[in-house]
């Protein structure tokens, strides 16, 4: 009789181990610097209502609608450089159409990181647009690394980690260019902020948390800034969780903004309880050369 039923078997498969290289890869959460790119004109295109299109790695940003037949832009991006012997940045010019009809392409440049990486103020430059009868695309650009070669390496340089009640993180701030290059951006809620720089935190692990279920926590970390938030996700049932994530803020006064931190336990049914708190002074963490005991 049990030939025809169809009983639950555990079956174990095992996993080949990672070579270590591919788990260096795993860990790599550092970028390698900044590109700071400012779109100022396009000359020659042969449509109108045209933006742009710019893109570097995964990460995808797009200029107003202008609908001159001679756009002039003058906006500015920030994109993180991973890799920049291998990354490129991405520029398409593109025409804007009423919902449902594909945009028309109007032309595209490419351009390598590692041909700006000898450059200390922004290459202003006329780049020709592909895939197109005619039109050049007006860029001014800037690669800023975050450590140069022959230096100690950005570990060694920086936070490597900072006690978090009885956690670690690593938090890094890199300013911005110089003031002719200080961004404006819009905040989510008001007007336009004044960017000095970026602060990257990665949160690492915590240790020996406080029980606040039966016999364990469900932690993770709230990451606030101004009025940016993060949050880590949720590990469940340990007292020793390891998050190894990564999160960027925008800077726009050094000398007062605080970076916090509070560890919470997730609950289901009832209000999340708190684990623990850390505040970070930006100052102090220039100051400090980036690393805080």
């Amino acid at each position: 009789l049990t030939y025809y039923f169809v009983w639950p078997k555990k079956i174990v498969v095992p996993l080949a181990p990672l070579h270590q290289s591919i788990i260096d890869e795993l860990h790599r959460s550092e970028p390698a610097g900044v590109l700071y790119v400012q779109l100022i004109e396009t000359k020659e295109v042969d449509k109108g209502n045209n933006y742009c299109r710019i893109v570097l790695g995964g990460t995808e940003k797009k200029s107003t609608i202008s609908t001159s037949q001679t756009p002039v832009w003058n906006e500015e991006f920030q994109f993180l450089v991973e890799d920049p012997s291998t990354q490129s940045l991405f520029i398409s010019v593109r025409d804007s159409r009423p919902e449902g009809i594909p945009h028309g392409k109007c032309g595209v440049c490419t351009i390598p990181v590692d041909s700006l990486v000898d450059y200390y103020e922004f290459k202003s430059t006329w780049v020709p647009l592909s895939e197109a009868k005619k039109g050049s695309i007006h860029l001014k650009i800037l690669y800023k690394p975050f450590h140069s070669k022959g230096s100690d390496n950005l570990n060694q340089q920086l936070a490597r980690s900072t006690s978090l009640g009885s956690g670690d993180i690593s938090p890094m701030f890199v300013s911005a260019p110089s003031s002719n290059m200080l961004s404006r951006k819009k905040a989510k809620q008001s007007s336009s902020v004044l960017i000095k720089g970026y602060l990257f935190v990665t949160v690492h692990k915590a240790r020996d948390l406080i029980i606040a279920d039966f016999n364990s926590s469900d932690p993770y970390v709230i990451l606030q800034l101004g009025s940016q938030t993060f949050k880590t996700s949720v590990i469940f049932s340990t007292l020793n969780p390891v998050w190894e994530q990564s999160f960027e803020f925008q800077v726009s006064n050094p000398d007062e903004d605080v970076l916090s931190l509070r560890v919470m336990d997730k609950d289901t049914l009832m209000k999340d309880d708190p684990l623990g708190d850390l505040e970070i002074d930006i100052r102090d963490l220039r100051e400090k050369g980036g690393k805080l005991t």
